[in-house]
């Protein structure tokens, strides 16, 4: 695998961490790195599919303009596991409804040819408040992929 988006990776995960830390949320954002290895960060929230898909437009052309080579879409999410021989329950309940839901934050790294992923579980104290972030271990196989991993290609 490619050490440059490892290393991207885990840079944009330490910067999730403190982010969460100081504002208490993650809002959906970019970081675009183009040929001469300059960042440019784009916040963009959204408030449905069509906003998503709009942001995503918008991203996919910012890149296109800026001849990005590599990134990394950062959001946070609800997450829940469901035994895989139980397909009732699979997706009958929306993870951000279930009780037993986790809130993460994903961070992908993609560029032309790759896609590497890291998890923050994000801690909260009996208050509500956020006290941390956990890195969250992938399991062997688990696959991300989407339109948000596959803008360059």
């Amino acid at each position: 695998m490619n050490k440059e988006l490892n290393v991207f990776l885990e840079a944009q995960l330490k910067a999730a961490a403190d982010l969460v830390l100081e504002v208490d949320q993650v809002s959906p954002m970019w970081a675009l790195v183009d040929a001469k290895k300059r960042v440019t960060l784009i916040v963009s929230p959204w408030h449905s599919d069509e906003e998503k898909e709009a942001a995503i437009k918008a991203i996919r052309f910012k890149m296109e303009i800026d001849g990005t080579v590599m990134y990394a879409a950062i959001s946070e999410a609800w997450m829940a596991k469901v035994p895989l021989d139980d397909p009732d329950k699979l997706m009958k309940i929306r993870p951000s409804e279930r009780n037993d839901r986790e809130e993460v934050i994903i961070v992908t790294v993609n560029d032309h040819l790759d896609t590497v992923v890291g998890m923050l579980a994000i801690e909260r104290g009996e208050d509500g408040k956020i006290t941390g972030t956990k890195r969250l271990p992938l399991e062997d196989g688990q696959s991300f992929g989407g339109r948000m991993t596959e803008l360059l290609r």
